[in-house]
């Protein structure tokens, strides 16, 4: 009740994939207020995972509403080399 009579400066992000949207928050009439989906997303869908199109829209209020310009997040960093074997793994080779 409060969100959709009162409620102001609040930020929804949810994923597609997440069966928690089904049940999202109606912002009603809420001010100043978004509800922004993470296409493909899950449980733990963030600003870094919405199209650019709505980052831009969240990280424009974030800094309306706090005078904070947020930092650009770095590139990904993926590594070319394989992963080490677990421990156990390396344990058995060097038993055999």
């Amino acid at each position: 009740q409060w969100l959709s009579t009162e409620g102001s400066r609040i930020l929804f992000i949810y994923g597609e994939n997440d069966p928690w949207t089904a049940a999202a928050f109606d912002l009603g009439g809420a001010q100043d207020s978004y509800k922004l989906l993470q296409p493909g997303g899950n449980h733990g869908s963030s600003i870094g995972g919405l199209s650019e199109a709505d980052r831009q829209t969240a990280l424009s209020a974030l800094e309306a509403w706090t005078g904070v310009k947020p930092e650009p997040a770095p590139p990904a960093v993926r590594s070319l080399r394989p992963v080490e074997p677990p421990v156990r793994l390396l344990l058995r080779r060097a038993l055999k």
